[in-house]
């Protein structure tokens, strides 16, 4: 393997006494040139392996190993049993966020495709990537004091975010921000 690492490299983490890790050329379990490297050296090791990626890779987490592939987004596996304290799971990540002004109009967003003002204070936000049923959930709060926040009309692609003056209960037109969760 020399001093290269070409984009077909994999890395796999194992948590054990020795506090090892492997980088090989060829698929795991089966690679011919295999390097253990201490793990004080993995995040120089992981650097160089990410830079040397063009395509981008894919971080594909279980409870035992790291394998890179082509993507570079992290996939966390889904928890089983009582999720470990800090951990990242699937279950966790959010799926959609975004920040949306009161025009309505997108200020910032992940897997938002559009916002559309639907009337006085009733936003539709469509999904980019749909999820996989209705029953994910959303969270959000408006971006100032006077503002709440509610949603309804949860559709695998979209929904529909109320917005309304907190003295008031009046359906405004008001700056949001919104998370869901779910699986897509």
């Amino acid at each position: 393997m020399a001093n290269t690492i070409t984009s077909s490299t994999w890395i796999k983490a194992e948590p054990h006494a020795s506090a090892e890790f492997q980088v090989g050329d060829s698929d795991p379990g089966g690679a011919t040139d295999v390097i253990n490297r201490p793990a004080k050296g993995t995040q120089a090791i992981l650097r160089r392996i990410i830079e040397t990626i063009f395509d981008g890779g894919t971080f594909d987490f279980t409870a035992t190993t790291t394998t890179v592939f082509a993507n570079l987004g992290i996939t966390p596996q889904s928890v089983s049993g009582t999720p470990a304290q800090h951990a990242l799971y699937r279950e966790s990540v959010p799926k959609v966020w975004a920040n949306v002004s009161d025009v309505p109009a997108l200020n910032d967003s992940f897997n938002v495709v559009s916002v559309a003002d639907a009337g006085a204070g009733i936003t539709t936000l469509t999904i980019d990537r749909d999820f996989a049923n209705t029953t994910y959930s959303p969270i959000g709060s408006g971006i100032t004091n006077d503002s709440t926040v509610g949603f309804g009309s949860l559709a695998v692609g979209s929904l529909t975010v109320f917005t309304a003056l907190t003295a008031s209960g009046a359906s405004s037109d008001k700056a949001f921000c919104c998370a869901i969760f779910g699986d897509q």
